[in-house]
């Protein structure tokens, strides 16, 4: 994604991409305030060529998290996912540049990698999961009520 050409930034902001990930970038005040986060900043061009961006940063997400599936990682993930959806979402034509196009190859990648995961899943899978959260939801009531609890004796 090197050839993009993003808007210039004002003299008193500084824009800092992402170390692992090209389409991820924060923006700070020269005096280093973080003002603003975005988890799919990718350049605005006409749909096509965006949708070539877009499967790009699929794959880069793809390979990241092959590697390391950490909760930063993840979380980026989560983040990029609901910042395209809505860039998905806005209404333009195919001849306008926007970063439609980008959105749309990268939640059609990841839309056929959980189509395929579908695919392959193993029932076994998620009755653990439901187990796992039944067991996290009985622990965090059963935290709750001790601490209703202490705080009822102690206000006596």
């Amino acid at each position: 994604m090197a050839s993009e050409t993003l808007a210039p930034v004002p003299a008193n902001i500084v824009l800092v991409r992402d170390d692992q990930f090209s389409f991820v970038s924060e923006t700070y005040t020269r005096r280093k305030r973080l003002l603003f986060v975005s988890f799919f900043d990718v350049p605005e061009e006409h749909f096509y060529e965006g949708k070539l961006t877009g499967i790009r940063a699929a794959r880069e997400m793809f390979t990241a998290l092959s590697r390391d599936s950490s909760v930063r990682n993840r979380f980026v993930l989560q983040e990029a996912l609901k910042e395209a959806m809505r860039i998905k979402d806005e209404q333009t034509d195919f001849e306008t540049k926007s970063r439609q196009g980008a959105a749309n190859g990268f939640v059609s990648v990841m839309h056929d990698a959980l189509f395929g995961a579908a695919q392959i899943a193993n029932p076994e899978y998620f009755e653990k999961a439901l187990s796992l959260a039944h067991q996290d939801l009985v622990f965090v009531r059963e935290q709750s009520q001790k601490m209703k609890t202490a705080r009822s004796s102690q206000a006596h």
